[in-house]
């Protein structure tokens, strides 16, 4: 039995953000089949994303991430 493996490397610098999360994992799913574990790893990689910004000891509110991953 063959067995395949395959690598993705992502520059997370920039490369996502403006990019639908949704659309993204569809593609990676249709397109390039990305399935099983490896799917999953990369939807909880992108899922519940936050952000705040902290500023001499002054912390905002946190705010969904709804596109990019940053």
């Amino acid at each position: 039995m063959r067995e395949c493996v395959f690598l993705v490397l992502l520059d997370l610098s920039a490369t996502f953000n403006t990019v639908d999360q949704g659309k993204m994992k569809q593609r990676l799913g249709e397109e390039l089949g990305a399935a099983g574990e490896a799917l999953k790893w990369l939807d909880s990689y992108m899922n519940d994303r936050k952000q705040v910004v902290s500023v001499r000891a002054v912390v905002s509110d946190e705010k969904i991430l709804q596109y990019g991953v940053l």
